[in-house]
C-alpha cells in the first residue's frame, strides 16, 4: 500500500501539539460563508452556544465540569505527486494549514508564537513516522502488527496574517501557512548525509597557547585545536638557607669551609637537578654539620604534540562528486577458426583497459561568515596559495535501524585526505546572497 494523506495530516496536527507553550490544536475541516458570519464545521462540532473552539471537561474525582479551549486548524492537502515506478513509494505534497485564532483572547499572541515555533521546526527538517497499515495481499495480517516507517522531509513558508472574521460576536484572525512534504517508504534523502572536515596542519601552521606552561606536565589545547605540552627550558640553582640539626632522612654529603664554598660545590657538583626542592648537606671545617636548602628554578616552554584533528560539521547547499577513468581501447583482428571464445569476442567490438582513475568532489555554499568552517573555505577561494591546503573530509550517512530511527551506517561512512582543488564564486551583487563552490581532489601526501 502506498502513502496515505490521512497519516500525514495526523502527523502535522501532532507536531503542532508538541509546541513548548502548551497550546492545544485540533484539526477539522471548516469553511467561511460569503457574509463572514457563519461557520461550516465538518469535524469540529459546535456546542450549544455555537462555539467550535472549546470542549467541555469533566473531572471524575471531583465531579467538576469546565471548558477547555483549543485552536481550530485545518489542513487542505492536494492529491500529491507520486513517483511513477512500481518499486518506489514516494510522494510530494503541499499542505495549506489554516488556523482560526480568537484575537480577543489574552493569549492570542502566545498562540501565534506557538504556530511560528512549529513552523520553524518544519523548515529543512527530516523525521520519521511509524504507521500501521493493512497488507492488501494478505488479508489475515493484523494491521496493528504491520508497522511501516515513513521518512518525511519538510519545509514551510511564512505565516500569512489573513482577514478578521466575526463569528457569533467573536473576532477570529485566520492565519495560514503552507507545509511542503516529501514522503518516502524506501527512498533516502540528502538530509541523511552528514559532512565533516578539518584542515591537516603541520607544526609551523599551528599557534602556541597564549598562556605560559606552569610545569612539565601541563597539556593544553590551543585555540586552533592543536595540542601542546610544557617542557623544561632551563634550570638554575637557588640558595635558600641552612640550619641544624641534620634531618634524619639525609646523609652527610661532604665538607665545606663556609657557605660560599658550599654554594660553589653545590652548584657545580650537584648533577641531578630533577627535584623541585633539594637539600645539600655539608660539614664545615669548624666542626659544624649543617644542611643547606636549595631549590631548582625551572623555566618552561611549549612543545608541539599534535595538529588539530577535530572535525567540524558543515551543511552545503549542494554536494556532489564524480569519478572518471582514462581507458585504452583496443580491438583484436578477426581470429582464426581455432581461436578461443574470448579471442573471438574481442574481435567483435572495441574493448578497454583502464589506465587511470580519478575522483573529485565539490560543494556549493551560501556564505555564512559566522560559521568558521565555511568562512575558511571561502578564504581559500581568493587567497594566494604557497601550497594548497590539505583537508580530511568525512561523509557519514544515516539510515533507518531496526527500531525505525536514524543511525550512522558504517557501510556508508567514508573518510578521505583531500587537497583543495578548484573554486568558483558566483556573481557578487548588492541585495543578493553570496554563493561559492569549492572542489577537492585526492591528496598524494598525508600532510
Amino acid at each position: 500500500m502506498n502513502i496515505k494523506q490521512t497519516n500525514l495530516l495526523e502527523y502535522i496536527v501532532n507536531k503542532f501539539n508538541e509546541n513548548s507553550f502548551g497550546i492545544p490544536f485540533r484539526m477539522g475541516t471548516y469553511g467561511l460563508d460569503d457574509d463572514d458570519q457563519g461557520l461550516v464545521v465538518y469535524a469540529l462540532t459546535r456546542d450549544n452556544n455555537g462555539d467550535f473552539d472549546r470542549i467541555e471537561t469533566f473531572d471524575e474525582e471531583t465531579y467538576q465540569t469546565g471548558e477547555k479551549t483549543f485552536v481550530a486548524m485545518s489542513g487542505q492537502m492536494g492529491s500529491g505527486e507520486y513517483v511513477a515506478l512500481p518499486n518506489i513509494q514516494m510522494a510530494t505534497y503541499d499542505v495549506m494549514c489554516e488556523f482560526l485564532v480568537y484575537i480577543d483572547n489574552p493569549i492570542s499572541e502566545v498562540i501565534r508564537m506557538a504556530i511560528e515555533e512549529i513552523r520553524d521546526e518544519f523548515i529543512g527538517n527530516i523525521d520519521t513516522l511509524t504507521i500501521n497499515e493493512i497488507d492488501l495481499e494478505d488479508e489475515t495480517t493484523d494491521a496493528s502488527l504491520n508497522e511501516v516507517v515513513l521518512k518525511l522531509v519538510t519545509n514551510a513558508d511564512g505565516l500569512d496574517f489573513g482577514s478578521v472574521y466575526n463569528i457569533k460576536g467573536r473576532k477570529y484572525l485566520n492565519y495560514s501557512l503552507t507545509i511542503s512534504m516529501n514522503v518516502s517508504k524506501n527512498v533516502d534523502f540528502g538530509n541523511q548525509v552528514k559532512w565533516e572536515i578539518y584542515e591537516v596542519l603541520i607544526e609551523e601552521d599551528c599557534t602556541e597557547p597564549e598562556s605560559e606552561p606552569e610545569n612539565d606536565t601541563t597539556t593544553v589545547t590551543a585555540d586552533d585545536g592543536s595540542k601542546w605540552i610544557g617542557v623544561v627550558d632551563s634550570q638554575t640553582w637557588q640558595y635558600i638557607g641552612y640550619g641544624l640539626p641534620i634531618p634524619a632522612t639525609y646523609t652527610l654529603g661532604g665538607y665545606a669551609d663556609d657557605e660560599e664554598e658550599f654554594l660553589a660545590n653545590a652548584e657545580s657538583g650537584y648533577s641531578a637537578l630533577e627535584e623541585e626542592l633539594n637539600v645539600i648537606i655539608r660539614q664545615l671545617k669548624t666542626g659544624e654539620i649543617g644542611y643547606f636548602f636549595g631549590s631548582v628554578l625551572s623555566t618552561y616552554k611549549w612543545e608541539f604534540v599534535s595538529a588539530p584533528t577535530i572535525f567540524s560539521t558543515f551543511i552545503p547547499l549542494i554536494a556532489s562528486w564524480s569519478t572518471n577513468q582514462d581507458v585504452e581501447a583496443f580491438q583484436t583482428l578477426r581470429p582464426y577458426v581455432t581461436a578461443t571464445e574470448a579471442t573471438i569476442n574481442r574481435a567483435k567490438e572495441v574493448h578497454n583497459y583502464v589506465k587511470s582513475r580519478g575522483f573529485g568532489t565539490a560543494f556549493t555554499f551560501l556564505l555564512d561568515t559566522t560559521d568558521e568552517t565555511i568562512k575558511d573555505l571561502f578564504i581559500q577561494t581568493f587567497k594566494k596559495q604557497d601550497e594548497p591546503p590539505i583537508y580530511n573530509l568525512k561523509m557519514q550517512m544515516q539510515t533507518l535501524n531496526a527500531l525505525g530511527a536514524f543511525a550512522d551506517d558504517t557501510d556508508l561512512t567514508f573518510e578521505r585526505t583531500m587537497v583543495y582543488g578548484e573554486a568558483q564564486v558566483g556573481d557578487i551583487s548588492y541585495g543578493e546572497p553570496i554563493i561559492f563552490a569549492i572542489g577537492f581532489i585526492p591528496s598524494a601526501k598525508d600532510e
